[in-house]
């Protein structure tokens, strides 16, 4: 037999590969595709994802709040003045380069306590900074908590009231204040039902912004967490088109009955703050 120089077996074997679609491990004399191996590992992925799903559903009702309180524990207060405290927490928050997670929490907890606590149109902005603070220490590093003469400033509240209205918010609501938020659950649905999507940080744009429309209208406190993160992406997809499957993501009827009410709230919402032909593009 001739000899073969190291060059030529290098040359023969990166042919081969490169001519082959798929590499093979050879063991024992079974062969098995990596492919398969791939298939495999995602599949295990996507079983974790939906274990972690189920276990934040299971208590996501927890800190929800009935939209009706308002009325009943507000008199003072006309929804126009949440809608307004709200857009300025977000705003806020974008301004400090806050996570969308933080204003999520803070907008559960400002909720959470007007709906125990009547109070006066001119303490609104400071029960709203208090809350702000607490979800930033509770989701933020150290170094990017506002400051409170920063908050009491912007709040245009003192700020003695804040520090006040924080440690108020702490004790009404017993210091549960690690609530579960679409925002939380969000990145679990998308990695199960957009895990190629090239597109990523459109696809964050657009979620981000139908996620602080369902923050703003407290209609949507009518549904739960993943409710809202579902209608969401189902949204997203009606606006761009990511994934030919996401109008079957929910896991069941029931829950896509839900959904279908959630996006349809969340595409009016959208057509009365933007214009109707949007959804259309």
């Amino acid at each position: 037999m001739d000899s073969v120089s190291i060059l030529e077996m290098s040359d023969v074997t990166n042919d081969s590969f490169a001519s082959s679609d798929v590499m093979f491990v050879e063991d024992d004399d079974n062969v098995t595709s990596t492919s398969t191996y791939t298939d495999k590992s995602q599949s295990v992925i996507d079983e974790n994802i939906c274990e972690r799903l189920v276990t934040l559903q299971q208590r996501e009702r927890k800190h929800m709040v009935d939209p009706g309180y308002w009325t009943e524990c507000q008199p003072l207060l006309s929804l126009q003045n949440r809608q307004e405290v709200v857009s300025w927490m977000i705003e806020l928050c974008d301004r400090l380069e806050l996570s969308h997670l933080t204003v999520s929490i803070a907008v559960n907890l400002l909720d959470r306590f007007l709906s125990k606590r009547k109070i006066l149109a001119s303490g609104l902005r400071a029960i709203a900074a208090g809350a702000l603070l607490i979800a930033a220490k509770l989701n933020e590093r150290a170094a990017y908590v506002p400051a409170i003469d920063f908050l009491s400033w912007s709040a245009g509240t003192e700020m003695n009231l804040v520090k006040a209205s924080e440690g108020v918010i702490l004790q009404e609501l017993r210091w549960d204040v690690n609530a579960l938020t679409a925002h939380a659950i969000l990145p679990l649905i998308v990695e199960l039902n957009f895990p190629h999507v090239n597109q990523k940080d459109e696809l964050q744009q657009l979620v981000s912004l139908f996620l602080e429309i369902s923050l703003l209208d407290i209609r949507f406190l009518s549904f739960s967490p993943s409710i809202i993160a579902y209608s969401c992406l189902r949204t997203v997809n009606s606006v761009k088109f990511f994934n030919e499957s996401v109008d079957s993501l929910a896991p069941d009827q029931q829950t896509q009955e839900l959904v279908n009410l959630c996006s349809q709230l969340m595409q009016e919402c959208f057509r009365a703050i933007f214009s109707e032909d949007a959804l259309e593009r």
